[in-house]
């Protein structure tokens, strides 16, 4: 269910389910035996020009360790918004009336995790990092390249393994970064790189097939010009001959 692209480790689906419906709720409860406590907090709300009532956890997770929330895969509000049409509405696109509801639910779930997975994401930890290569696309944009992925123990060394394990592939190995994927051992790892493998072999199969198609349109394009070739002999020696 909570499996992304990039997360190819399953989460306990049970587990990761009553994670999102406790976030989802008006007072989440927080994770079992947790002591999670609110209070009214008064804020100044710039879209109603006005002072409104918030009601504030005293965990600023809910009580849930940011390293569960994280592992969750939910990266960004894309991710949240295909985890709940799959979560709560079947897979299916959200229309008509349901979509209010849906919009809500996406909205609120965000807010709730962002701080987590902003705050890992920067921190990085013991875990599986992502290699991505950067390179210039045009003069305004960057393009970043996923390569493959390595386990450290924090961005200094992953950013030192990612270069010791890929730099030969690049032209500029200053150009490697890491990005933080999921808190695990080596085999977590594993199964990022295998992921990876069947990506890159599903590639290379779209390239065999582009070049067996391209060499088909070079052979096609050769008979056209050796047919045309041959008319061109064949007629032009005729009224040649003609001629004299």
């Amino acid at each position: 269910m909570l499996v992304q692209d990039d997360q190819p480790c399953i989460n306990s689906a049970g587990i990761a389910a009553d994670i999102i419906n406790d976030l989802l709720k008006n007072k989440p409860a927080g994770p079992p035996n947790s002591k999670l406590t609110y209070r009214q907090k008064e804020e100044w709300c710039p879209q109603k020009s006005s002072m409104v009532k918030k009601t504030v956890p005293s965990h600023k997770y809910y009580g849930y360790d940011k390293r569960v929330l994280f592992n969750l895969g939910i990266k960004t509000l894309d991710d949240v918004r295909k985890v709940l049409r799959k979560h709560n509405f079947n897979d299916r696109y959200v229309i008509g009336s349901k979509k209010r509801t849906y919009t809500r639910q996406c909205n609120r779930l965000w807010k709730r995790i962002e701080p987590a997975i902003k705050e890992v994401l920067h921190e990085g930890g013991v875990g599986v990092y992502r290699v991505i290569h950067k390179s210039v696309k045009s003069s305004y944009t960057l393009r970043e390249t996923s390569i493959g992925f390595v386990h450290a123990a924090s961005y200094t060394e992953a950013n030192r393994m990612a270069g010791l394990m890929f730099g030969y592939l690049v032209r500029d190995p200053e150009n490697l970064d890491t990005v933080f994927a999921r808190f695990g051992t080596e085999e977590a790892l594993m199964k990022y790189n295998n992921r990876a493998i069947e990506k890159i072999d599903a590639r290379i199969k779209d390239v065999e097939s582009s070049l067996d198609h391209m060499r088909k349109k070079i052979k096609k394009l050769e008979n056209m010009r050796h047919a045309v070739l041959n008319v061109t002999l064949s007629m032009c020696k005729n009224e040649s001959e003609e001629q004299d």
